[in-house]
């Protein structure tokens, strides 16, 4: 997923992301993965980082990820999040 080229204010940002959050349907879930993975990585590209607040999200929406992943798949939570960083860490 790509980066959008102008964000939105945070406040549109945080209503749209809390709407995909509370969906907690997996699509929803991985969208805003590679959401704000795409937003990571075009921030490194600057020399910047997440704010606090994007990376506890971003922290928070891989671990409802990994945990509905866990619950189709059989597999522990911790093992799907590893995958997801591993995934995230080979696309980036």
């Amino acid at each position: 997923q790509k980066a959008p080229k102008k964000r939105a204010h945070w406040n549109q940002r945080r209503r749209r992301y809390d709407e995909m959050l509370s969906s907690n349907e997996p699509t929803q879930l991985a969208a805003l993965v590679g959401e704000l993975a795409a937003v990571q990585a075009t921030k490194a590209d600057k020399k910047q980082v997440l704010s606090f607040t994007e990376r506890r999200l971003f922290d928070k929406v891989k671990d409802l990820l990994a945990r509905e992943l866990a619950a189709v798949t059989g597999k522990a939570a911790e093992t799907m999040r590893d995958d997801i960083e591993q995934h995230l860490e080979a696309v980036a």
